[in-house]
This record gives C-alpha cells, sequence and structure tokens, in this order.
C-alpha cells in the first residue's frame, strides 16, 4: 500500500504532490482505518443509500463536467483501467471514504461548537479549525489504538 502511495504520488503534478515519508503514509493510512472503526463504532457509517447517491452524483458530474471527466479519463489512461473499473473502485472505497467524511464532520462540528465558533462553513477560518481538529483527533486515536499497531 506504501509503495501505490508513493507512486500515485509521484504522477501528480509537481504542485499537487504531498511528498510523505513512509512513516507518514503508514501512519496516515493507520488513522484511516482506525477512523473507519470509530464510524462503525458510533453508528455513523455509510448507508446503501448514501453510497448509491455518491455513486449516481459522481456519474452525474463526470456527464455534466467536462473538466471532471477529462480527469477521470486521464486518470483511467495513467492507471490502465477502464471507466468501467473506475467506477467499480470507486464504488468499493465509497463505503470507507463517506464513513470517513462523516466522522470528520462530526468532530469539526463537536470541535467548533467547543470553540464557539459559529460562522460560515466556506471560509479559510472554518477549515483552519476543521484541520485542527482532525490532526488533534487523529493524533488521539492513533495514540488509543498504538497498542494494537505494529510496524513490520
Amino acid at each position: 500500500m506504501v509503495a501505490y502511495q508513493q507512486k500515485v504520488d509521484a504522477e501528480r503534478d509537481e504542485a499537487l504532490r504531498y511528498n510523505e515519508s513512509e512513516a507518514e503514509i503508514v501512519d496516515r493510512l493507520l488513522a484511516g482505518l482506525v477512523m473507519l472503526d470509530e464510524a462503525e463504532a458510533q453508528g455513523i457509517a455509510a448507508t446503501d443509500a448514501e453510497i448509491e447517491a455518491f455513486m449516481t452524483a459522481q456519474k452525474d458530474n463526470y456527464e455534466k463536467f467536462p473538466e471532471a471527466s477529462a480527469m477521470i479519463d486521464d486518470y483511467c489512461k495513467g492507471a490502465g483501467m477502464t471507466l468501467d473499473e473506475y467506477w467499480a473502485d470507486l464504488e468499493e472505497q465509497a463505503y470507507g471514504t463517506i464513513s470517513r467524511q462523516k466522522l470528520q464532520d462530526k468532530v469539526t462540528q463537536a470541535y467548533c461548537a467547543e470553540t464557539g465558533y459559529t460562522g460560515d462553513t466556506h471560509t479559510a477560518e472554518y477549515a483552519e479549525l476543521a484541520k485542527k481538529a482532525m490532526d488533534s483527533y487523529r493524533k488521539k486515536l492513533l495514540e488509543t489504538y498504538a497498542s494494537d499497531i505494529s510496524y513490520r
């Protein structure tokens, strides 16, 4: 998984690359898995209806927006996959993607309530609060599950 993440990152435009170390990639992947476990434990994991709506929206975007279809087509070409394979992969990942996003939304909303932020969610200030909330939350999750994690 780490090698795949490095390969994908290397194929991005220079300005969009994460340039993460192996340890950073492993921590990010582990945090994603732990966040999925947390979403399930909190009863906010993605439902079949949410996955279906997500896939419908993604396919609608592909049809309606030339820039979206161009990006997906370029991705498929670079990955050596068909559009049908792309949709299948996206649907397979949708459960985790939606579940983690729901957890992130919940954590960010709680953090904003704690800090008294009541502003617009489409501002740089909100984005910074969300980043701070999630960075702290991920760190705590990794610390909580540290005894269950072994690096080989």
